[in-house]
């Protein structure tokens, strides 16, 4: 019996607060055994402005750098400190 674990981004959503704009992440994790799953479970996240992205995946950059312009991150500065 082989048990496998994957775990993967499964949705990303772009909340907006009216004042700046945060990345909501999905990840879910699928447990397998012989290929078949038998439990999914999730964890989710925030990313706000300015958040470090340096371990994000490629596709959460992508969105970062579109969504978080730098408007955005002054909006978050000002606001949050």
């Amino acid at each position: 019996m082989a048990l496998t674990e994957e775990s993967f981004n499964d949705k990303i959503e772009i909340i907006d607060n009216g004042n700046w704009k945060s990345i909501n992440i999905r990840k879910a994790i699928v447990i397998k055994r012989n290929g078949v799953e038998v439990n999914r479970s999730f964890e989710r996240r925030f990313i706000n402005p300015i958040d470090d992205l340096t371990n994000e995946d490629a596709d959460v950059v992508g969105i970062a750098s579109q969504v978080f312009t730098d408007a955005i991150k002054e909006n978050y500065r000002v606001l949050t400190q």
